[in-house]
């Protein structure tokens, strides 16, 4: 009998999906080793934020990796995730892992969307700019820590499933909440943004669809 930690037939798509993350990952590390670095110290370092923005053409040469890195680990977990609690298992897993991604991605284009709209009204481009540093920030910190976690979760030890998944969400509800509170104290200290607008857009455009992904999930439980 193989190992556990072998790729069987039922994780293919799993271990293709991971080695691919990890040579994109190696490849940025490679090419753009200090600014990638640079990117990660700027979530403790604000002055690296300034730099970073003020770079904005350079930047953007690894940023599009960047989402795609995070996009691919945070559906590979959700995907874990509803494996785990049981849900929609009639889906195969070569159609549940990319939809997965599919409607990540259209989510965030809808909310990034949504955010220009709201920067466009009120004239406020820098703060698009700021919010999508933080965004791109605070998630891809979060897919680094989800990687192990999701490996683990595929070929790992089965017994330790449930603390990795609740570990996983656990982290995730961190995340969310940190980037939320720090995005709404910038809002408010440094563009004085009022507070109902922030209360609008916290219910709006972060607890709303959040809200439906999970009534949605469990109703297919």
């Amino acid at each position: 009998m193989l190992p556990r930690f072998v790729a069987s037939e039922s994780h293919e798509i799993e271990f293709f999906l991971y080695v691919f993350i990890l040579l994109m990952l190696g490849g940025v590390r490679l090419l753009e080793g200090p600014r990638l670095s640079n990117f990660i110290r700027s979530f403790m370092n604000p002055l690296l934020i300034d730099q970073q923005l003020r770079e904005e053409r350079s930047f953007n040469r690894i940023s599009l990796v960047l989402i795609l890195i995070m996009m691919m680990v945070h559906a590979m977990f959700f995907y874990l995730c509803l494996r785990h609690f049981q849900m929609f298992e009639n889906w195969s897993t070569w159609l549940l892992i990319p939809t997965l991604m599919l409607l990540y991605f259209v989510l965030s284009a809808i909310r990034m969307a949504a955010y220009s709209g709201f920067a466009w009204v009120f004239e406020m481009g820098n703060f698009l700019n700021e919010y999508s540093y933080h965004w791109l920030l605070n998630n891809f910190l979060l897919s680094m820590a989800l990687l192990p976690v999701s490996i683990l979760e595929s070929f790992g030890p089965t017994g330790w499933s449930d603390v990795l998944v609740k570990g996983g969400l656990i982290l995730m509800g961190l995340t969310f909440l940190i980037r939320n509170a720090r995005m709404s104290w910038i809002a408010g200290t440094t563009y004085r943004v009022p507070l109902i607008y922030n209360i609008f857009y916290l219910c709006g455009l972060e607890f709303l669809p959040l809200l439906l992904f999970i009534t949605v999930a469990a109703r297919q439980g």
